[in-house]
């Protein structure tokens, strides 16, 4: 440890903070992308792409865009952090000068793309819930409503009917 007081800020960026960014980056990468991937193959059989509704549909298309945008985030953080390694290499004096801003840059992308992959995340499980739930009420509707009728018009005529339809309907 005494041989580190002696680096320079490029030294200690190339030493420490370049490689663990690095590495953590990498390894969020193929989270992101394996979750973006599964979610995207098991769809069909996560929402029951035959009938969803347009919400679900919108709740499952808001999770990938934000997973992708979480893999853009991440991506460009990497290679500002891979430039800023890049100048401490090739020319470290005043390196802290120039690439302060570019550091902080790609930790904030970085930090950012966390946000989006827990946003995309609550985006998918609320699309599961969603589907959970559609799946419990439309069987429950099937068995339950179908037979009633109130003058000529079954519970479902009425509760999905225009109000226009019910008056001007033929018996």
């Amino acid at each position: 440890m005494p041989d580190d007081i002696m680096l320079s800020p490029a030294e200690m960026f190339l030493k420490y903070d370049y490689p663990e960014t690095k590495d953590m980056s990498k390894q969020f990468l193929t989270l992101i992308a394996t979750v973006l991937v599964i979610s995207i193959t098991f769809s069909e059989k996560i929402l029951h792409f035959t009938e969803p509704t347009k919400s679900s549909k919108w709740i499952v298309f808001s999770s990938w865009l934000s997973l992708l945008l979480a893999i853009i985030f991440c991506g460009t953080g990497l290679l500002f952090v891979t430039i800023a390694a890049g100048a401490a290499a090739y020319s470290p004096k005043n390196w802290e000068e120039k690439n302060r801003g570019r550091v902080k840059r790609a930790f904030n992308m970085i930090i950012a793309a966390g946000g989006l992959f827990i946003l995309g995340l609550v985006f998918l499980i609320w699309a599961a819930i969603a589907v959970t739930y559609q799946d419990t009420t439309s069987k429950s509707q099937k068995t339950n409503i179908t037979t009633i009728k109130l003058a000529n018009y079954s519970i479902c005529e009425l509760l999905y009917m225009p109000p226009k339809r019910r008056r001007n309907r033929p018996d």
